[in-house]
């Protein structure tokens, strides 16, 4: 294991850190201070892993993104995700706890892609479902889309994720109070998480743009389930 000192660390001031919908200001300092430590070790160890994979192989910058996304990105951050579930009260999230899956979430292009890996095959229902809801959706605004009452395509009829390896980072980060969950009372989030993870994704990002993967990332932010169509 590599010793504390010697790991590689980038600031980020450069990108900032994004605030999740809800999280009420100000940051408490020891947690801001923590998630900037984490996303500073992450954007430096991304450069060291992006340069050397770039380096062996300069046509490898997709599979490059894709790996740093799931063992970086998703590994990081499920620990951030463990230590908040460790913590919470009366969290719900569960098998079978579909209450995230009916919730509007950001997907960067490197997570639709490893979803899109899932429907390859121009049969699969999922595939039709993600049309349709693009269709429906394509004319509404973020209330207006929560009102229809949908839950995302990609939910199989066990209430359980049919991508559920690879499902969104902020799938993975959207917990809830189980107190709450079906009632008409407003949910309680756990948004430690998502404010971790996506400061997470956001330091991966850079680390890749600053090894020469910035295309593969731009113009990333998208919402879940998507008005546009599967991406290709």
């Amino acid at each position: 294991m590599q010793d504390a000192d010697q790991t590689p660390f980038r600031a980020i001031d450069d990108i900032g850190l994004r605030l999740p919908v809800g999280m009420t200001l100000p940051v408490d300092a020891e947690l801001e201070a923590m998630v900037k430590r984490l996303a500073g070790v992450t954007r430096g160890t991304g450069i060291v892993m992006a340069a050397r994979e770039i380096a062996a192989d300069p046509s490898s910058t997709l599979r490059t993104v894709l790996a740093l996304l799931k063992l970086l990105v998703f590994g990081r951050a499920q620990q951030t995700i463990d230590e908040v579930e460790s913590g919470a009260a009366r969290l719900g999230c569960k098998s079978g706890c579909a209450w995230c899956c009916h919730q509007s979430v950001e997907a960067t292009i490197p997570e639709a892609i490893l979803v899109a890996a899932h429907l390859a095959d121009p049969f699969d229902p999922r595939s039709r479902r993600i049309l349709e809801n693009a269709d429906r959706f394509r004319s509404l605004d973020e209330r207006e889309r929560r009102r229809t009452g949908s839950p995302c395509a990609l939910l199989a009829e066990d209430n359980r994720c049919s991508v559920h390896d690879d499902r969104l980072l902020m799938c993975q980060a959207m917990m809830a109070s189980a107190a709450l969950q079906g009632a008409d009372a407003p949910v309680k989030l756990f948004l430690n998480a998502q404010y971790s993870s996506s400061a997470i994704r956001r330091a991966c990002a850079a680390s890749c743009a600053t090894s020469g993967c910035r295309r593969t990332w731009s113009s990333s932010r998208r919402r879940w389930p998507p008005s546009s169509g599967i991406p290709r």
